[in-house]
């Protein structure tokens, strides 16, 4: 029962968020690396949060012209709230070897002490059984 629930779950995925048109998607994929950036900046300190993934995108979607040929991904900083709650959900993806599921906004907005990155922006994150 355990695994047809699975099934039922990661079908919806594929069907129905895949279908609101996300710039790039990552289904069912380890986290194999988690990463910062910080600089100093006139108002503080500034950082930017990078991970990557096992494999590849999901074919069929396509990555942001922003993001190049980059295979990372980056937290979405512009919320603390959602940062948080995001990297929270990475760490313990990494530290159990569970997948997650990324769905990316089309933008590579992050930029820290006038340094731009051409990763592109985590829209939502959604971990696996």
């Amino acid at each position: 029962m355990n695994s047809l629930l699975k099934l039922c779950v990661t079908l919806f995925s594929y069907m129905f968020l895949a279908s609101w048109g996300f710039a790039s998607t990552q289904y069912s994929a380890r986290v194999i690396s988690l990463n910062t950036y910080q600089a100093q900046t006139n108002n503080g300190n500034a950082g930017v949060v990078f991970f990557t993934l096992e494999g590849s995108r999901t074919p069929g979607t396509s990555i942001p012209a922003c993001a190049g040929t980059s295979i990372a991904w980056a937290v979405n900083n512009t919320n603390p709230d959602v940062a948080k709650a995001q990297i929270a959900m990475l760490t313990m993806a990494l530290a159990q070897g569970r997948p997650i599921n990324v769905f990316g906004t089309s933008e590579c907005n992050q930029s820290v002490a006038g340094s731009s990155f051409g990763v592109e922006v985590v829209l939502y994150l959604w971990m696996t059984p």
